[in-house]
């Protein structure tokens, strides 16, 4: 496998420092996984809902900010011991939307998959139904969510990385995410594993 490497010098200087952005991992494609030996219970509940999702969303939807029952199948699927059989299988017989899903939990699962993914589908002229809060915006552009290059967009170094981290370093309140600098991972993990909390909140 060919090693790459991504780098990627961001303006974002404030106060004198600011995050250089630099991806190194091993080209990872789809012919490396054994398809054929990965075995998952195709009738499960949680698999068929992100199997065709109806909408993306990092974060939570409506005037209540609730959290999408797509959150609850992705947590599930994500503790289960064979997580990473159930991902590589929405990632690729999803719909646009369980694609996303599926990508969020290769962030964490499979490093180098995952970028080698985002090379793809940062061409791609797909498009997928999101929400955010109260909008949902069908006919998105894939690409835009994959990777969008500006002053202020999340950089994380790692997967062990944060946007909280991020922020601190970069002396920012305000931000942008996308997949390319791991920051919709981020998101959606992060309220994912606070599920309880925000339920019990609401």
């Amino acid at each position: 496998m060919r090693k790459v490497a991504l780098l990627l010098a961001l303006c974002v200087v404030l106060a004198g420092c600011g995050d250089s952005f630099e991806i190194t991992f091993n080209e990872r494609t789809r012919e490396d996984i054994d398809f054929e030996n990965i075995i998952i219970d195709e009738t499960d509940p949680d698999y068929i809902l992100l199997l065709e999702a109806e909408f993306f969303a990092w974060g939570g939807v409506g005037y209540a900010g609730s959290t999408p029952v797509y959150h609850y199948s992705f947590k599930r699927l994500f503790e289960k011991e064979n997580a990473l059989d159930y991902f590589y299988m929405l990632e690729s017989n999803a719909n646009n939307q369980g694609k996303l899903y599926a990508l969020c939990a290769l962030f964490y699962l499979d490093y180098d998959f995952f970028y080698t993914l985002i090379e793809e589908y940062s061409e791609t002229d797909e498009e997928v139904t999101f929400m955010s809060g109260c909008s949902m915006i069908i006919g998105y552009e894939m690409n835009d969510l994959i990777r969008t290059d500006g002053r202020g967009m999340v950089r994380l170094r790692n997967n062990d990385d944060t946007t909280d981290d991020w922020l601190k370093r970069n002396f920012r309140k305000s931000f942008g995410v996308d997949f390319y600098g791991g920051g919709i991972p981020c998101m959606l993990m992060f309220r994912v594993e606070r599920i309880d909390i925000i339920d019990e909140e609401n």
